[in-house]
């Protein structure tokens, strides 16, 4: 991979990762609000639980992506990033600009049942 393209895609890693936190951010801020103004025909706890519920899927969606766009990163440092995890092969790098912090080449992802 040219280090040109590489460079590129680092970057799109790193907007990535800061959308994601900065998107986290405002959900949350967005979240204490709605839990601040109860909607009286849900009730105060129902709300609350709803809030919690909402705030577990956003973390663990984020968190997940963050922790693939930083496993992406750790790759381009040591060197294997565009190598697929399963066969070896060069990721291809249009994949790559879709899917930035992906670990598997086309064939290997149709192979695993659509795993990106």
């Amino acid at each position: 991979m040219k280090a040109s393209v590489r460079d590129e895609l680092e970057q799109a890693l790193r907007r990535r990762r800061d959308e994601v936190l900065r998107a986290a951010t405002e959900h949350e801020v967005e979240l204490r609000t709605i839990g601040a103004e109860p909607d009286s025909e849900l009730g105060e706890r129902a709300q609350d639980e709803q809030l919690e519920q909402v705030l577990a899927r956003l973390d663990d969606r984020e968190r997940r992506e963050i922790g693939d766009i930083n496993a992406a990163l750790d790759r381009i440092a040591d060197g294997t990033y565009g190598r697929c995890a399963r066969c070896g092969a060069a990721i291809e790098t249009d994949r790559l600009a879709v899917l930035p912090a992906t670990i598997h080449c086309a064939h290997c992802a149709v192979a695993s049942e659509g795993m990106p």
